[in-house]
């Protein structure tokens, strides 16, 4: 019986190696969805980057934003930016329109690109638009804008929220392991040898004792 019980304590125990490879398991393991996660927050990062170089050197988006900023109201661009008399009275010029984006500020762009958005909306290439069509282009290009800085908000968001999360799991797979938490059999054998640990029965009924 007793060597019946000494070989269950035996088998008991916890090895020391066994757990040495949980441990090392899991710690590749954490390793790799750092890794992972570093990635991906890389790659987020890369589109935020495109998509900023894209918003600023697209004309349309720059032109939206611009009569978005002036307030620009669709239904008065003609009767306020037109000159046009005779056949073309009550439309806008394309040469109008560009002198107009340049007066309320866009001194960075090159008249030809300004051009280049304005034909976007003349259908028959006539070089002219009625007050309709004038009206859906600013409407149009401000949409634009509106949709191109809400998708960089979303991409910030979504690049800073996967930063933070790689850093976090970098921080879990890169700290110490936790020191072994004694087993029962180790404290008992601590208590034997006189070195019981500080908040052991013994412990404190020697201090009971002598207080």
């Amino acid at each position: 019986l007793v060597q019946q019980k000494a070989a269950k304590q035996w088998n008991d125990q916890p090895d020391p190696n066994r757990e040495k490879i949980q441990e090392l398991k899991h710690k590749a393991q954490q390793a790799e969805e750092a890794a992972k996660a570093t990635q991906a927050a890389d790659e987020a990062e890369r589109e935020l980057a495109e998509l900023r170089r894209s918003n600023d050197t697209r004309a349309d988006v720059q032109l939206g934003a611009l009569l978005y900023r002036r307030k620009i109201k669709p239904g008065a661009v003609v009767t306020s930016w037109a000159r046009s008399k005779g056949e073309h009275a009550g439309e806008l010029s394309r040469a109008e329109f560009r002198d107009a984006c340049i007066s309320l500020g866009l001194k960075n762009m090159e008249g030809a690109k300004i051009d280049e958005v304005f034909a976007m909306f003349d259908e028959d290439g006539g070089g002219y638009l009625d007050a309709g069509e004038a009206a859906v282009m600013i409407k149009k290009l401000q949409l634009t804008a509106e949709t191109a800085e809400h998708d960089r908000w979303v991409k910030e968001r979504e690049a800073a929220s996967k930063r933070s999360a790689a850093t976090k799991l970098a921080h879990v797979a890169t700290a110490p392991p936790a020191p072994p938490e004694e087993t029962e059999q180790q404290q008992q054998q601590h208590g034997a040898d006189g070195h019981a640990a500080p908040g052991s029965p013994s412990v404190k009924h020697g201090a009971e004792h002598g207080s």
